[in-house]
């Protein structure tokens, strides 16, 4: 007897290579659209906050922060460019490895701002006040989050190298049997009897 495939054996291997170059184009445009949105939460939009605060609704009044802005931006892109490829690579092996760098740079991030982590509100004139906001114990309870991330980075990391191929496979399976090679049994519909 003659071993045949059965009918719901993979497509052809120009369909699979076409439908999986489609994926790689559409995790890369969600990716980059991550990377923007990324950017603009941990930028854009605080910056644009602490810019335009003191100046329309704490009129006289200055706010200065302990961490530069400097500091802020370069950990800020640094942040969004290793969330883009993350997830644009995250049908490959390499997906493990760039959750823990994803992780470190977070905790590396969270940690060297805790010590600067203050806000400053100054009013001069007759009645000067000043009065200090340290937000640095918040800082220390986030760094739970990297550290659950650089756990799941380590467990796939050790997944991928032991079975390899099986998280990938099972997380991005191929295109599905075709309707018509199951047959027209469909376990929905009733048989007509009562």
């Amino acid at each position: 007897m003659t071993p045949t495939s059965p009918p719901w054996a993979p497509p052809p291997p120009s369909e699979t290579s076409a439908s999986s170059g489609a994926v790689r184009a559409s995790r890369v445009v969600v990716g980059v659209l991550l990377i923007g949105c990324v950017y603009l939460a941990l930028v854009v939009l605080p910056r644009a906050l602490l810019s335009a605060l003191p100046g329309s609704l704490l009129s006289g009044l200055s706010l200065v922060s302990g961490s530069p802005a400097v500091m802020a931006e370069v950990w800020g892109a640094i942040a969004s460019l290793l969330v883009g490829a993350r997830y644009i690579l995250r049908p490959t092996v390499l997906y493990g490895p760039l959750s823990l760098a994803v992780s470190l740079a977070s905790m590396a991030y969270l940690w060297a701002t805790v010590p600067q982590a203050y806000f400053l509100v100054q009013r001069s004139g007759p009645s000067p006040f000043s009065l200090s906001l340290g937000y640095g114990s918040f800082l220390l309870l986030l760094l739970v989050v990297p550290l659950l991330g650089f756990a799941q980075g380590c467990l796939t990391v050790v997944q991928d190298a032991l079975h390899p191929g099986e998280r990938i496979s099972r997380e991005f399976p191929s295109p599905g049997p075709p309707p018509s090679s199951l047959g027209d049994v469909n376990p929905f519909v009733s048989s007509g009897r009562p």
